[in-house]
């Protein structure tokens, strides 16, 4: 089984260039299954209308993402070294304070803030994301190709499941149970995460942080990844506005409303909409984390979760893999 895992880990990341943005295109898919069904249900409706709807839809939303994200990506990258020289000057003095020899501060304040690890990190970061939004050319075509193959799509992943031992009917109230829950799950998330951004970005504007449009870009769209994400998102904009921001009791007035809009939306009104709705225990929700960032990066934390609950959804309607399901579950 391990040896069977590392080999499903290895395939999944050296073929992640082609699978994350299929990936990406089936879940978005997914959710606008039920938009793209009403419009083939109308009098002048067809697949392929659907589809270009679909198209044009995400089409216009990959443009203004990635344009934001390029932008921001660019001017965080441009001013990081003097707010990392000022972070140096606030260590040293700190540490000269706490009677800190001279060598032993400027190996400090290098490892903390001058490293070449801490700026490569940052560029990293910003390579993945851009390279996530560049390859959006693949995920709309492959969004094309589910949406107008929507049909005849679902009916060949029924006649699998029914060849893998599942009964008629448990095959198609699988992809029914599937499509409702993803379909729910996205839309909830996805609003669930620009109302996060934008009050972390109108926070951080109205506080005074450098680059507020930018960290509320970042807080919608690490607030897709559970636990994690939110933390990760609020890091680096808090230290910043302790070392920017002036009065210091203003500025911890704004890092303590930055970290409470965080911690407010992950912990307490996300839980509350969402409830039980992916049935995924937080052992599950971890490691799907884990995996998925190992073999995917950023990229994978993103679409870990969701994906790691249709794989729960299909097993659980197996009789062989149900318990499984149930220990994946909450």
């Amino acid at each position: 089984m391990i040896t069977s895992l590392l080999g499903v880990a290895y395939v999944l990341w050296v073929a992640r260039g082609f699978l994350i943005p299929f990936a990406l295109g089936g879940l978005i898919a997914i959710a606008f299954s039920p938009l793209a069904a009403r419009i083939e249900r109308s009098r002048l409706g067809a697949p392929w209308i659907s589809a270009v709807l679909a198209f044009l839809m995400l089409g216009g939303i990959v443009g203004i993402v990635g344009t934001i994200g390029y932008l921001g990506v660019d001017e965080v990258s441009s001013a990081y070294p003097e707010y990392a020289r000022q972070l140096s000057e606030i260590v040293d003095e700190l540490s000269r304070a706490a009677g800190v020899s001279l060598e032993e501060r400027k190996k400090l304040s290098g490892d903390m803030v001058l490293s070449s690890q801490s700026f490569a990190l940052l560029r990293r970061v910003g390579a993945s994301s851009i390279g996530f939004v560049t390859g959006s050319a693949l995920t709309l075509l492959f969004l094309f190709f589910f949406v107008v193959n929507r049909q005849t799509f679902a009916r060949k992943v029924h006649q699998l499941l029914v060849s893998q031992g599942f009964a008629e009917d448990e095959s198609d109230e699988t992809l029914a149970t599937i499509t409702t829950t993803m379909t729910r799950y996205i839309w909830l998330k996805t609003a669930i995460s620009a109302i996060t951004g934008l009050l972390f970005g109108l926070a951080a504007w109205i506080g005074g942080t450098p680059f507020p449009v930018f960290w509320g870009f970042i807080a919608f769209s690490f607030n897709y990844a559970p636990s994690v994400g939110p933390i990760i998102a609020a890091v680096v904009p808090i230290i910043l506005t302790l070392l920017v921001v002036k009065p210091l009791g203003v500025a911890i007035g704004v890092s303590l409303v930055l970290g409470a809009i965080q911690l407010i939306s992950g912990s307490m009104i996300e839980p509350k909409i969402l409830g039980d709705e992916l049935d995924l225990n937080i052992v599950t929700a971890f490691l799907a984390l884990l995996f998925w960032g190992l073999v995917w990066g950023p990229v994978g934390m993103l679409l870990g979760i969701p994906l790691t609950a249709m794989i729960q959804l299909i097993l659980r309607c197996s009789r062989r893999a149900a318990p499984i399901a149930e220990l994946m579950g909450s």
